[in-house]
């Protein structure tokens, strides 16, 4: 897949309904979002079990549909595309790191990965599958099958494959969920690392660890169905210098006050 020019304006979500009817209930998943996503960025989308994450996700990788509104993917509306276009849209566009990757158990790590490339008529040089697997610290574990991998391992695996799938978007739905605290950072530590070296990629990342708060461009919070707030990451380092600005005046008072009371004690 080559690469997208950069974008700002790269995914652009307007007035996205999504309601679910079982038919007796109706549930409104999502009830007039607006968001947009741009090339080279990472973003982290929080909030509440049931206030719409993963449905957000899902449309935007063509695994559902809008009940209304419009989703433009690279200046492409998606919600227009028959269940064909979908699948291509899919193929060619998404990569997926889940919280619980699937593999074919009788592959190796090395086989998994191939398998994945040539099941989507993709080629990938010997140098680039080298490159991934170094990148994603799987070199020694090309020859073991997937279910002898600890958590972390497998986690790696998954982002290798989507690496290799050389997609423009990376949707990752709770990717760190099922890790210990090590292994968390890790995948949040290679998920900044692939973005630095691909920067016309997009990753959204649906997550309640609050450790990728400091790895990401961006900060969407979801509540009832619509963005109530997205926050850029410079702002909240600004934020941050600003208190600690302010802890130092404090701090450089309450010694200045210490020192003269001091003094007055001498005299």
């Amino acid at each position: 897949m080559s690469e997208k020019q950069d974008d700002e304006n790269a995914i652009i979500c307007e007035d996205i309904v999504k309601i679910y009817d079982s038919g007796e209930v109706k549930t409104s998943a999502l009830r007039g979002l607006f968001s947009k996503f741009s090339s080279g960025k990472i973003y982290l989308i929080l909030g509440p079990s049931g206030s719409g994450k993963t449905t957000l996700l899902n449309l935007i990788g063509g695994l559902d549909t809008v009940s209304s509104g419009s989703i433009k993917v690279f200046g492409k509306e998606i919600t227009t595309y028959s269940s064909q276009e979908l699948e291509s849209y899919r193929l060619s566009e998404i990569s997926y790191i889940l919280q619980e990757p699937v593999f074919i158990s009788y592959l190796n790590v090395k086989e998994n990965l191939l398998f994945a490339i040539s099941s989507r008529n993709r080629k990938i040089s010997d140098e680039k599958l080298q490159d991934i697997l170094t990148t994603t610290n799987l070199s020694k574990l090309v020859n073991h099958d997937p279910d002898s991998l600890s958590g972390g391992e497998k986690q790696r695996l998954s982002v290798a494959i989507a690496l290799a799938l050389d997609n423009s978007i990376f949707l990752c739905d709770e990717p760190t969920g099922q890790l210990d605290v090590e292994n968390k950072y890790l995948i949040a530590e290679l998920l900044k690392k692939i973005q630095k070296k691909n920067s016309s990629k997009i990753f959204i990342i649906v997550s309640h660890d609050p450790l990728f708060v400091d790895y990401v461009d961006e900060i969407l919070v979801i509540e009832d169905g619509v963005i109530k707030q997205s926050v850029e990451r410079i702002s909240l380092e600004s934020q941050k210098s600003a208190q600690l600005q302010m802890d130092l005046k404090i701090d450089r008072l309450y010694k200045t006050i210490d020192k003269l009371k001091e003094e007055i004690d001498r005299q």
